[in-house]
């Protein structure tokens, strides 16, 4: 029996080596295994790699589709150029069909009224869902409360008070209900 390396004694674990020493940069940083073929296979997957490029079928258009996230964007995009397709990276203004809000709607509300602005545009898109600080019942806390149900009652904001479930569950729900009549005040 030889003392040598099995590497050394045998013809297909000298071209597997010499295959993983010839790999591209680029796939040796991703830690890629070494190809694991015949030294005739691996030949002819080099020459494909490196022969001509295959031809671009749609010049300028990207070709990948859209993420879920970028479909949901590309449906509420406001003023997109027509054909733009959305992408990560890309700054886009939206109208979403529904926002919610929670306990720190006082804070946005008072910023609305200390604005002058007397009418919400959309009051069936929004909802105030109180849900966050329930357990607190501090006269403070129960003072904000009202507040809040007293604004969407005077804008015609749906409203979820404290108690009717969490804020998300409640969003979700509300969405996905086609008997939307008006504004809620639960």
């Amino acid at each position: 029996m030889s003392n040598r390396p099995v590497a050394a004694a045998t013809p297909l674990a000298r071209s597997l080596i010499r295959a993983s020493l010839r790999r591209s940069p680029k796939r040796s940083q991703y830690n890629q295994p070494a190809f694991r073929y015949s030294s005739t296979t691996v030949s002819a997957f080099h020459t494909n790699l490196q022969g001509p490029a295959l031809p671009n079928i749609a010049p300028g258009k990207v070709t990948t589709p859209q993420t879920l996230t970028e479909k949901i964007l590309q449906r509420y995009s406001v003023d997109l150029p027509k054909g733009k397709v959305v992408r990560s990276g890309d700054y886009v203004q939206i109208q979403p069909h529904r926002c919610l809000t929670h306990d720190n709607t006082w804070p946005v509300a008072m910023k609305f009224m200390s604005t002058g602005a007397t009418k919400i545009k959309d009051p069936a898109q929004l909802v105030f869902a109180l849900d966050h600080d329930v357990q607190n019942t501090s006269p403070s806390n129960l003072k904000k409360y009202d507040q809040i149900q007293e604004f969407a009652k005077k804008h015609g904001v749906n409203f979820f008070g404290a108690g009717h479930g969490i804020g998300h569950q409640i969003m979700a729900s509300f969405s996905a209900s086609n008997s939307y009549q008006g504004p809620l005040v639960c």
